[in-house]
């Protein structure tokens, strides 16, 4: 009786240190997980050694004469025992997982830490980014005032551009105009041209007529100068002749038929010189206008030319 008292005693003693330990246990958590493992390791070997006297103590119950109800007690400390011991392997993964949850709770303060440092980095950095973005809004906006001014400046460049393009058109109409114009003058001009070069051809050929007529219009002048000396000397020599054979009548109606002869043949001699003037004096006015109609022509020429110069200056 005494070893089963004893063994109640230490039994309810020892239940009612597992409860006290386990409520400490639950208190202290992940400290007391080593603690409690020992612990549960004593558990299980006074389990099993109290279930093989529990065993022993049944199979011997004859010889030992235990009663049947201190079989029983023990029979129920034992199924106590297992189930704290149960309870026990039960709440010891309990604490293996929440030192395991200890352990991932620090690795995640760490890592909160870290994620906190890198938060502040982020931050400044953030800042930092802020502030260029800042100063990029800025001068987006600086930049977007100035495009409205380029793109006003460029509208103004535009329209500049579409009149230019406008006068270029007209100049351009203007330029095949006088291109057109031009060409008509140049022809114009080749005829004048053409017919100036026939108007000198002619000039020259009257000119040489002219330098003919006077030489013929001299050598008439030379021989009619003769003829009247040659006219002198015969009325000299008829003079003499009188004076001398006064007598000599009918020579000297002779000499009188041949000097009345001579004098209607000076007579013809004067009317073809004088109409060899007259007729060198027309030259002459036809050559004066034939050069004065060249002058003209070479005027009208040069003014026509100065006016193409001048177009072509003012379309350049």
């Amino acid at each position: 009786m005494p070893p089963a008292g004893g063994d109640d005693g230490a039994g309810t003693g020892e239940g009612g240190g597992r409860l006290v330990r386990r409520d400490m246990g639950r208190r202290s958590g992940g400290g007391a997980g080593q603690h409690l493992e020992a612990e549960s390791g004593s558990r299980k070997r006074k389990a099993a050694a109290m279930s093989r006297d529990s065993g022993s103590l049944v199979g011997n119950g004859a010889h030992l004469n235990v009663t049947s109800e201190d079989s029983q007690r023990i029979l129920e400390e034992i199924k106590d025992l297992r189930a704290q011991l149960d309870e026990d392997v039960k709440e010891l993964g309990y604490c293996k997982a929440n030192q395991k949850l200890r352990v991932e709770v620090a690795l995640k303060v760490k890592e909160i830490q870290c994620m906190r440092k890198q938060n502040d980095g982020l931050m400044k950095r953030s800042e930092e980014l802020q502030a260029k973005i800042d100063g990029l809004t800025k001068q987006n906006e600086e930049l977007q005032a100035k495009n409205g001014r380029l793109a006003k400046h460029n509208e103004e460049l535009q329209a500049k551009n579409d009149r230019l393009v406008k006068e270029y058109k007209v100049l351009q109409n203007s330029n095949d105009a006088m291109k057109k114009w031009n060409k008509v003058l140049q022809v114009t001009n080749d005829g004048l041209m053409k017919r100036i070069e026939e108007l000198q051809a002619k000039n020259d050929g009257l000119w040489k007529q002219n330098e003919m007529l006077k030489a013929n219009n001299m050598g008439l002048t030379e021989q009619r100068k003769e003829l009247r000396a040659k006219d002198d000397g015969f009325t000299k020599w008829n003079g003499d002749m009188q004076a001398k054979n006064g007598s000599l009548t009918k020579g000297t109606e002779v000499l009188q038929a041949k000097n009345d002869s001579l004098t209607k043949w000076n007579e013809e001699l004067k009317a073809k010189n004088d109409g060899l003037m007259k007729l060198n004096e027309e030259l002459q006015a036809k050559n004066d206008n034939i050069r004065k109609w060249n002058m003209e022509l070479q005027a009208n020429n040069d003014g026509f030319h100065n006016n193409v110069r001048f177009h072509v200056v003012i379309f350049f």
